[in-house]
């Protein structure tokens, strides 16, 4: 686990808002 890991998680939250925001 290091920097891609982090983010992947950065992205995947990102999504999430983005979608929420869609929504």
């Amino acid at each position: 686990m290091g920097r891609s890991g982090l983010c992947e998680l950065i992205w995947i939250i990102a999504v999430l808002i983005s979608r929420k925001g869609i929504h």
